[in-house]
């Protein structure tokens, strides 16, 4: 991914395409990006930990900072990046690191900088993580560790007291709107209005995915914006509207019904719509919302253990419509 050829960039993924290549193209993340910059001028770098929700910028900014470091001018010996769930066995990982540590740039001289980037470091194990820390540990002095994870808290003290950590934010929507619009202006998109604030809606904070929805969609060729929440497996507004004065009747066959209507949406992202609607609803009282509340998450539950969509989603129907009725 680091060491990425650009010259055919109309193959490449807009999410790469697209990617910044400095620090000084980073948005949205003001005092990280500071921070590494000052890293990069001055040559003192610690290990370091990118922990944040996906698509706030760990990545990018993993491959800003590294360029900025090598002046653009990356090579395979100077970096290594691993996936914690590439490899089942730490084994693999530590043999791959001893190798990649000890190995001598045919370019550099041998005590230029080496960083070893490791993604979903949070997916690991904790005993595998007591090998990682002793890697760091015994790692030469011209070898640099990025981490990167979603949940800081899933790592053991012991890696956390050796890195430099950097807590990344949601960024902010004028940001994420910005740079869809640079990317649909430089792509020359013709697109139905209110797009972009679908995107940021559907991408919840995650530019990543916003920009992997706008590439899905600009070949699809349609002014039709339900196409756009299909693809991010939505319920479309106008459905999802028929939902809501369904369950405000209390009726039950019809609201399922409704369903049947827009068979590819994820259970979990209508239960994030449906949350939406139930925290800004003036109409719910404060005496069900503790009940409906309890029941979306419930559900959530259900669904990332693998349960049946459509029979949790009915089963929710059912307690919507009973507490609705009751209000």
């Amino acid at each position: 991914m680091f060491i990425r050829a650009r010259e055919h960039s109309d193959t490449v993924p807009w999410v790469e395409k697209y990617r910044p290549s400095s620090l000084k193209e980073i948005q949205g993340q003001g005092w990280i990006v500071t921070a590494l910059q000052n890293f990069a001028e001055k040559k003192k770098i610690p290990h370091m930990i990118f922990s944040g929700p996906a698509g706030t910028g760990k990545t990018s900014c993993a491959v800003a900072f590294v360029n900025d470091i090598f002046g653009g001018k990356l090579s395979s010996d100077s970096i290594l990046e691993l996936n914690a769930s590439d490899s089942v066995r730490m084994d693999t990982v530590r043999n791959e690191i001893k190798a990649f540590s000890s190995s001598k740039s045919i370019i550099s001289d041998s005590d230029a900088l080496k960083f070893i980037i490791l993604d979903e470091a949070d997916n690991i194990p904790k005993d595998p993580q007591h090998a990682l820390r002793r890697i760091i540990e015994k790692s030469p002095p011209n070898v640099r560790f990025i981490l990167m994870c979603n949940y800081e808290n899933q790592l053991i003290d012991p890696i956390l007291s050796r890195c430099a950590l950097f807590r990344f934010i949601l960024l902010p929507k004028t940001t994420i709107l910005e740079k869809l619009k640079k990317i649909a202006k430089k792509e020359k998109l013709k697109l139905p209005d209110n797009t972009f604030e679908v995107l940021y809606l559907i991408s919840k904070g995650d530019l990543r995915k916003a920009i992997n929805f706008l590439q899905i969609f600009s070949q699809i060729e349609t002014d039709d914006l339900s196409g756009l929440y299909q693809i991010a497996g939505y319920v479309s507004p106008t459905v999802f509207l028929e939902f809501i004065k369904s369950i405000k009747k209390s009726d039950f066959n019809h609201s399922v019904q409704i369903f049947s209507q827009d068979p590819f949406f994820a259970g979990r992202n209508f239960l994030y719509q449906l949350l939406d609607w139930v925290l800004s609803e003036p109409s719910l009282s404060e005496k069900i919302l503790p009940n409906i509340l309890e029941g979306i998450a419930e559900i959530d539950f259900r669904l990332t253990m693998g349960s049946d969509r459509d029979l949790q989603l009915e089963s929710l129907v059912a307690l919507l419509c009973e507490v609705v009725k009751e209000s």
